[in-house]
């Protein structure tokens, strides 16, 4: 497939960055593909999309692909679920683990309505059926993965500084979102609802703010219901 044909001019990228999709160049991508026809393929619709032949760099095994990885960085991952040495999940797992902040898309001939859903619960950010693959549906796959790594590192740096920033505080505190649910909890505040007799899974993270009020009972008993009344 040539570039013209995917709704590209002659060297113009959409993969993190050259072109309209994205901001930043994604220097370099491991393609982890047992089969070499298909190697071959994904490989030339990377370089459609805009990458250097040269920052695609392939693996045809698990072992490979970790070979490759104490070898060189890279920018992103593409996965095939079938591989000689892992099946199913077990790539996801292995490689969302050894790289956590790297994004992560599967490229599998499996319907993704399947195993869709439960990559993506083990760590992958996009799934691509291969009978749909274009150069233009894989670069904007980079790039929603980019973008929900990015905000996902984000999400956790936030919530770290609320953690510290709770932790400062001697009195119990929490933080909330936007829909009253506990995100964060300071150890003060675990202590007195164990202290008035509640569980941590009804008044730590996940449970619900105004509920948590309703629990109240003690000296804090009658602040928590003004609060949950508004």
């Amino acid at each position: 497939m040539t570039g013209a044909r995917a709704g590209l001019h002659p060297g113009e990228a959409i993969v993190h960055g050259r072109g309209p999709l994205v901001g930043e160049p994604l220097r370099r991508v491991l393609l982890v593909e047992d089969g070499a026809a298909d190697r071959r393929l994904i490989t030339e619709l990377l370089v459609d999309a805009g990458l250097e032949r040269a920052d695609v760099v392939t693996s045809g095994s698990l072992a490979g692909a970790r070979h490759q990885l104490a070898q060189t960085s890279v920018d992103c991952v593409l996965l095939d679920l079938t591989l000689p040495d892992a099946t199913g999940l077990d790539g996801v797992r292995v490689l969302s683990g050894a790289l956590p902040g790297v994004p992560l898309v599967i490229v599998s001939g499996q319907p993704p309505d399947t195993v869709a859903y439960a990559a993506m619960a083990e760590g992958a950010d996009e799934f691509l059926c291969k009978h749909d693959l274009t150069a233009e549906a894989l670069a904007d796959a980079l790039r929603r993965a980019e973008q929900r790594r990015r905000g996902n590192a984000r999400a956790k740096a936030q919530l770290a500084s609320t953690n510290l920033a709770l932790e400062a505080l001697e009195v119990p505190a929490v933080a909330i979102d936007g829909s009253g649910v506990v995100v964060a909890t300071n150890h003060a505040w675990l202590q007195a609802a164990l202290a008035g007799g509640a569980s941590p899974s009804r008044t730590g993270v996940g449970a619900n703010y105004l509920t948590v009020c309703d629990l109240a009972v003690g000296d804090d008993a009658g602040v928590a219901a003004e609060v949950a009344e508004g």
